[in-house]
């Protein structure tokens, strides 16, 4: 069960209640996920969403608008991965990635 249910705008009628650690950790995050497909559609932006991997870009430059998520690499692909995410995020402009804890740097 999911927080939003993959909803294209957020319903309240689809709040989770009463819910287990575990399923309350995966309704939050497929919350922001459905956030970050909200975003792409609401600004006009980009999404690419593989089994390998789902990412977005969006206008403006702050790095909220550009992201990745759900990477699901064989560790003998995930450089070849990581080398091409940075180049796709490059071809549309994205000025930086943010330098927190967690966040991938270039």
């Amino acid at each position: 069960m999911t927080l939003i249910d993959n909803a294209p705008i957020m319903d309240s009628a689809a709040v989770l209640r009463d819910a287990a650690p575990a399923q309350l950790a995966d309704a939050v995050e497929a919350n922001y996920y459905s956030w970050f497909r909200s975003m792409v559609g609401a600004l006009n932006g980009e999404l690419d969403e593989t089994p390998q991997l789902s990412r977005y870009h969006c206008h403006p430059g702050s790095p909220i608008f550009k992201g990745v998520w759900g990477a699901r690499l064989a560790p003998h692909d995930a450089d070849d991965a990581i080398e091409e995410t940075i180049a796709w995020f490059t071809e549309r402009g994205a000025p930086f990635i943010g330098d927190a804890p967690g966040l991938a740097r270039w």
